[in-house]
């Protein structure tokens, strides 16, 4: 069965019912393929929420997220790392970071085709980013 990933975005949103775009998240999430991403999306969405809100809410977010809920947990390997490089050397100039070039080496070795991410920079040509409007 095909999966989508789940950048930061949509994944903490989906958690915390005061963020502007919890609905879009939701949306996203039960119209979707089965959900994966990346322990480096997990790192980041858990530091996100004890930013944001309070450490207990951080932990329940960490709680779910390692027990693979809502989304696969996808472990990232040194290859991922050493083509992130190269990624980031690519596309650099459009603002995306380290992790989310991991994301794209992982995206790229498991095949997926769909990407649910809130950030207009994330996905690189030869990925479909899908809005909550496109479900």
């Amino acid at each position: 069965m095909k999966e989508a990933f789940v950048d930061t975005g949509p994944l903490y949103a989906f958690f915390d019912t005061r963020d502007p775009r919890h609905d879009d998240a939701v949306q996203l999430f039960t119209a979707a393929w089965p959900l994966v991403t990346t322990n480096l999306v997990v790192a980041e969405v858990v530091t996100l929420a004890m930013q944001r809100r309070e450490p207990a809410f951080g932990i329940r977010l960490a709680e779910h997220l390692v027990e693979g809920r809502p989304a696969r947990v996808e472990r990232t390997t040194a290859a991922d790392e050493a083509l992130a490089v190269r990624f980031l050397r690519r596309f650099a100039p459009t603002g995306v970071n380290f992790a989310d070039c991991v994301s794209f080496s992982v995206i790229a070795r498991l095949q997926l085709g769909l990407v649910y991410s809130f950030d207009q920079n994330f996905a690189p040509p030869g990925f479909f980013r899908l809005e909550p409007a496109e479900c």
